[in-house]
């Protein structure tokens, strides 16, 4: 997070994926993930084989995929797994985000399990989620006495005992091999989040608060469940057409999303089928994605002044492998890049400063 007075208030990187995650998290088509060996020499981070997915694919089939002929008419989108299913899945995110000298690097690497407890058919899909493991760097370009930009780093793995201990990671390592269950729609849209409240019982002990109101309790339990939980799962699904495709293989959804949390913004994103891949016997639809973002309103007002965005916007593309079977990913692969230059008439003192900052920010979704 980079804080920026000048807006008066902090802009939050994940407040504005939280808007658009649901549209662009997508898949790598033919050139396939990297081999672990490769993934991991990048990351620092090893596969964790503490579980691993029953559906007879994974990410690294896709060098051996050949295309076939589908119709389109077949093609009936929508997530129709079945009792005792189980994915495991890798997620990783590169963040950067710039701001004149300031900036901060990110990753971070979740590897977590979803066993699929019960299935009304064309009703609810009710599963758990278990994160094995977590790994993040981050590292902050920030200047030190004299004004010059020195790096400072920050790195956590959960397989760490010392990181584990550690209470300033208390929000990753609380949620290590902990179950929640997770309910949602064939289409994808998530209807309940359970058994959250232990992890926020555990995350608010650690914070050594004497008292904690009710108010509170289901405030952290709430944005544990939605900014966590339910981001991993918009990370990982493809929002599938309301409808049987026609002869364009095509689709479009429409969200509004401010743009820095200020401005609001329409963001229309179109997905096209390039084309039905045959993986181990397996039909695999290759899904392109691409954002179109309108600014609608350039200027706002809070109590700090008046805030204007000289220019900027959102773009973002996507590649998705899905199962058309069953609609499981197999592969996503995303970027989103948020870059603004915006101008503040202060109410103090009349004077008028002017910021850019410029966030770039990569997914990959891998079935393991």
């Amino acid at each position: 997070m980079v804080t920026t007075p000048r807006y008066g208030k902090a802009i939050s990187l994940t407040c504005v994926l939280t808007y658009l995650a649901l549209f662009l998290f997508s898949c790598s088509g033919q050139d396939g993930p990297q081999d672990k060996a490769q993934h991991d020499s990048k990351t620092g981070v090893a596969a964790d084989s503490s579980a691993t997915s029953n559906t007879g694919v994974s990410a690294t089939d896709t060098a051996s995929a050949r295309p076939i002929e589908v119709e389109p008419e077949s093609m009936a989108m929508s997530y129709a797994v079945k009792a005792g299913d189980v994915f495991t899945y890798r997620i990783t995110e590169r963040d950067q985000i710039v701001e004149g000298s300031k900036g901060i690097e990110g990753l971070k690497v979740y590897y977590y399990t979803k066993r699929i407890t019960s299935v009304i058919p064309d009703s609810q899909i009710t599963f758990t989620l278990r994160f094995n493991r977590i790994v993040v760097t981050s590292t902050a370009m920030l200047p030190d006495s004299t004004g010059k930009p020195v790096a400072r780093t920050i790195r956590y793995n959960s397989a760490d005992t010392n990181d584990r201990k550690n209470p300033n990671f208390a929000q990753y390592s609380v949620l290590i091999g902990h179950e929640v269950v997770m309910v949602i729609t064939p289409q994808g849209k998530v209807l309940d989040i359970r058994n959250v409240e232990p992890i926020a019982d555990q995350l608010i002990k650690v914070m050594e608060r004497d008292s904690v109101s009710a108010e509170e309790r289901r405030f952290i339990t709430g944005s544990i469940a939605t900014n966590t939980y339910g981001m991993v799962h918009v990370q990982e699904f493809q929002i599938y057409p309301q409808k049987k495709l026609d002869s364009t293989r095509s689709w479009t959804n429409t969200l509004p999303a401010p743009l820095l949390g200020i401005f609001p913004t329409e963001n229309v994103v179109t997905y096209h089928i390039d084309k039905v891949l045959d993986m181990k016997g397996r039909r695999v639809a290759d899904i392109s994605g691409s954002l179109e973002s309108k600014v609608l309103d350039r200027q706002a007002k809070n109590q700090y002044g008046t805030i204007t965005l000289k220019s900027g916007g959102i773009t973002g593309s996507s590649k998705h492998l899905v199962d058309l079977e069953k609609g499981f990913t197999v592969l996503k692969k995303s970027s989103l890049l948020i870059d603004a230059e915006v101008s503040t008439l202060r109410n103090d003192n009349k004077k008028t400063e002017t910021t850019k900052q410029k966030t770039t920010t990569d997914f990959i979704v891998e079935l393991l």
